[in-house]
């Protein structure tokens, strides 16, 4: 059943139908030879078949209502031929490409309708032209059998195109859904390094702000200094010197963290004694570190 998915049933349909076509052709022609007075005018009826059968998808895409009118037409034309040449075992033949493309046509409940009439039709001429004899019956039987085995042949090549076409059309809306899911996953991961530095930035304002006051209160510390103890003003004023450049060091990272985007380039070690120094400095920390080896850290990290 996997092959059938692959089967494009309107080109199945048109290749089938001028096979068999091809064939009669070759079996009236060689049967012609055999007689050539007798069955001169079979050609001129083949002959219309095809030309009803080749001009079927044009008129049809024109004309919708022409897939009623074509089978009719075609039976009209097997049934004279049988009425005329009953011995033409050949001629029933004509009636399988016809099965074929009336299941593709109508679908499975009228198309086996129409299969059931072809064989009616067909038995009724071959046993009239047959005398009713035992092997007439046997080509109706026959030709009968192929006719519905070729109709339940379309009809699951028909399911399986509309299987295909629903299973494309499936992948397609997938394909859809998860560009619109990187879409959102994009939105969501910028959303979230908009809040991440949102956060961040807050974090380095409340220090900014912290830093400033210290900075004050050393200020005041020196007012005091001067008339108390002068000896502690340049105390108070390396003091107020650290909190200003531990402020331009957080000022200048609250800008970072406020742009659109980060400033990339630096390295792990370079930034970690950059937040080791401003610790240092803001808060009088003393912390060690060691680094084996280093590497540049990625743009939306530094």
């Amino acid at each position: 059943m996997v092959w059938l998915k692959r089967i494009d049933t309107r080109g199945m349909r048109y290749t089938f139908t001028y096979l068999v076509y091809i064939a009669v052709i070759l079996r009236a022609v060689a049967w012609n030879d055999d007689n050539p007075f007798i069955y001169r005018d079979i050609e001129i009826f083949l002959g219309v078949y095809g030309l009803v059968l080749f001009s079927e998808p044009l008129l049809t895409k024109q004309f919708p209502v022409y897939r009623w009118i074509y089978p009719l037409v075609q039976t009209s034309l097997i049934v004279t031929m049988l009425f005329k040449y009953p011995e033409l075992d050949f001629i029933p033949s004509l009636f399988i490409p016809l099965c074929f493309q009336v299941v593709i046509f109508f679908g499975r409940r009228t198309g086996y309708l129409w299969i059931g009439i072809f064989s009616l039709v067909m038995g009724v001429a071959v046993l009239s032209g047959w005398d009713w004899k035992i092997s007439g019956l046997a080509m109706v039987f026959l030709v009968g059998s192929v006719n519905f085995l070729v109709g339940i042949f379309a009809d699951l090549a028909q399911t399986a195109q509309k299987a295909r076409e629903e299973n494309q059309k499936l992948y397609e809306d997938l394909q859809c859904a998860h560009t619109r899911l990187q879409e959102y996953s994009q939105q969501a991961e910028a959303f979230a390094i908009a809040e991440e530095r949102h956060r961040m930035a807050q974090e380095l304002h409340d220090s900014v702000t912290q830093t400033i006051f210290s900075m004050n209160l050393t200020v005041e510390a020196v007012k005091v200094s001067l008339h108390a103890d002068p000896s502690r003003v340049s105390e108070h004023l390396e003091r107020l010197q650290e909190l200003a450049s531990s402020a331009a060091g957080e000022i200048q990272i609250l800008v970072s963290h406020l742009g659109d985007q980060a400033v990339g380039g630096e390295t792990l070690d370079s930034a970690l004694r950059h937040l080791i120094d401003l610790r240092r400095r803001q808060d009088g920390m003393t912390v060690h570190l060691e680094i084996c080896g280093s590497r540049d850290l990625p743009e939306q990290v530094s």
